[in-house]
């Protein structure tokens, strides 16, 4: 049997059966993929850069932060101290038998100064050793019975 079409009635072309998607329809979604992909691998950096600005920020500050309470232990004992060229050199009181300091007589000098971004410890004229790493800079001053202290850290970005 066959069906006839009315004179206003056309015939549309058949595209339900046919299999697979058109280029069109391939290349917006391959455009939209690739706008979401670009957004995240964008912020993904963001806060990685973020992330290692803050932890070698944080590294420096610890490093600082420990040299500085090294060079205040060093200090508090001393009976006097002074700076030249750069350096600030504590003298200590002598230690007796009970290990207990004997503040009338002179014991241990202690010398402190920063040389290829560490803080140095010098006892007496023996080799010096490491306080704290990435130091780039030490001021020293005396006033009174007053000692300041100042290290400056070494700025890095990332560990």
């Amino acid at each position: 049997m066959m069906t006839q079409l009315c004179p206003h009635q056309t015939r549309a072309p058949r595209l339900r059966g046919r299999p697979g998607v058109s280029m069109i329809e391939a290349l917006v979604v391959f455009g939209i993929i690739s706008v979401f992909t670009t957004g995240v691998f964008s912020l993904f950096l963001t806060s990685l850069r973020s992330y290692d600005t803050g932890s070698g920020k944080s590294a420096s500050d610890n490093a600082v932060s420990l040299g500085l309470q090294k060079a205040v232990r060093e200090i508090e004992d001393g009976m006097s101290a002074s700076v030249s060229s750069g350096q600030l050199t504590v003298l200590l009181p002598l230690v007796n038998n009970q290990d207990n300091y004997d503040r009338a007589t002179a014991g241990n000098t202690v010398k402190l100064y920063v040389s290829s971004n560490k803080l140095y410890k010098q006892i007496n004229t023996n080799t010096a050793t490491v306080l704290a790493l990435d130091i780039s800079a030490a001021t020293f001053s005396v006033s009174g019975g007053s000692v300041t202290v100042t290290l400056t850290g070494r700025g890095q970005d990332g560990k």
